[in-house]
């Protein structure tokens, strides 16, 4: 079956789910991503001729579609945005086949936005941070596997291990954020043990990929959490930076990362010694991509332009800066920029108020932040379980009741969210 007669087959068989009135659409959210998670790699089963991987992300489109029909909430800017985006990736056509597959997969992530927006009540914190936390343990007992008989992925002549995911720096990334979401977890939910077995348990397993940026993006989440979040205690200012050096000082030590840190020790950024390691490998991509931005510097070449590699024989830029601005232009910078300040300050009102989503809105700074730095060297925004976990984190934070809801209901949802462990 063409995966494009299963998006539109997939809306219409979920809208008929949605209608049944005890569906629980957050715990069906939450297997599509943790089945998203487990079939990530390279090597994923194949349904009809297209990986299982790309058919879960249809249903998570389909079921943001069907969301949206029912409750409308986010509906309309998400029709907006996706008309506006797939003219652009039309254009992006011209350049590569499979700029669609990279529109769907960004359809999928803003409709998990979508699905959890439209949720009757919000998902209690310590639902969020256990999907987020079983979503990274499924590839990080395969990364610890890995580590341990020799297997994995060769990059650049270094055995990194993978799990479930397609590359180690996306299994890197995904560890980061559940373990940011561990952290923060045990300092605003109740300081249960088990996140920080968790949180170790996940941090060998970012050990494993050999991920520099993992490394990075972990120490700034963790920075982001008690720089930017109004919640933070004294004595979590202190642990956390100890923690946060501790992993440092841990994959400095270790062989694996040693090796990849000595990668960079002789940085040459003239190009006269050729590309000798991956950093200087990725600032000549980088100038070659930006050679297209030439053609369209508004409106940029279109998006998906560069996501299958084709402006860069077969290579993603490797900078999620650089993507933006050659694929959407200027103009498609400003408005990323201004949806990300947006984000951020309404993130940080929601963690002001002391409610129970504060430890939502803590984590959704954390998560951002992190991948922002992130993206200076990576392809951040195309790696797809992190960015469901992204969206359902920010969507659970900011969700609001609907404007049918009473003041009795209201003051019931409070009362449920304050005991409840899951939504």
């Amino acid at each position: 079956m063409p995966a494009e007669l299963l998006l539109f087959i997939a809306p219409v068989l979920l809208l008929g789910l949605l209608l049944l009135r005890d569906l629980p659409i957050f715990g069906l959210l939450a297997c599509l991503i943790l089945a998203r998670a487990a079939f990530d790699g390279p090597f994923n089963l194949q349904v009809a001729g297209n990986p299982l991987s790309g058919v879960l992300g249809i249903l998570i489109l389909g079921l943001g579609i069907a969301s949206g029909i029912r409750g409308w909430r986010g509906f309309i800017p998400m029709l907006a945005l996706g008309g506006v985006l797939f003219v652009s990736s039309q254009s992006a056509l011209l350049f590569d086949a499979d700029a669609i597959s990279e529109y769907i997969r960004l359809m999928s992530v803003i409709a998990v936005f979508v699905i959890v927006a439209n949720l009757r009540n919000r998902p209690s914190p310590r639902a969020v941070v256990t999907v987020i936390q079983l979503t990274a343990l499924i590839s990080a007992v395969f990364s610890l596997i890995q580590f341990a008989t020799g297997g994995g992925l060769v990059v650049d002549g270094v055995l990194r291990a993978t799990g479930t995911m397609a590359h180690p720096n996306s299994a890197a990334l995904l560890y980061c954020m559940a373990i940011s979401a561990s952290v923060i977890a045990y300092f605003e939910l109740g300081h249960r043990r088990l996140d920080l077995v968790v949180a170790a348990v996940l941090f060998v397993a970012l050990l494993s990929t050999g991920s520099v940026g993992g490394i990075v993006a972990l120490a700034a989440m963790l920075c982001a959490y008690i720089l930017l979040s109004p919640r933070v205690a004294m004595n979590v200012r202190i642990g956390v930076p100890v923690l946060a050096a501790a992993g440092v000082i841990g994959f400095l030590l270790s062989p694996l990362g040693a090796e990849r840190v000595s990668e960079f020790v002789s940085l040459d950024l003239s190009g006269a010694s050729g590309e000798r390691n991956s950093l200087e490998w990725r600032i000549g991509r980088w100038q070659d991509v930006l050679t297209y931005w030439e053609q369209s510097p508004i409106v940029g070449v279109g998006y998906g332009a560069s996501a299958g590699g084709a402006l860069l024989n077969g290579y993603p830029p490797h900078n999620e800066y650089v993507r933006a601005i050659v694929e959407l232009g200027l103009l498609g910078i400003v408005v990323i920029a201004i949806l990300i300040v947006a984000t951020l300050r309404a993130l940080r009102r929601v963690a002001r108020t002391g409610e129970a989503a504060g430890a939502l809105a803590t984590l959704g700074i954390a998560m951002l932040g992190g991948m922002l730095v992130n993206a200076i060297a990576e392809n951040t925004f195309m790696y797809s379980v992190p960015g469901y976990l992204l969206a359902l984190t920010i969507a659970s934070a900011l969700w609001r009741p609907p404007r049918s809801t009473s003041g009795d209901s209201l003051q019931s949802m409070k009362t449920y969210e304050r005991k409840s462990h899951f939504a």
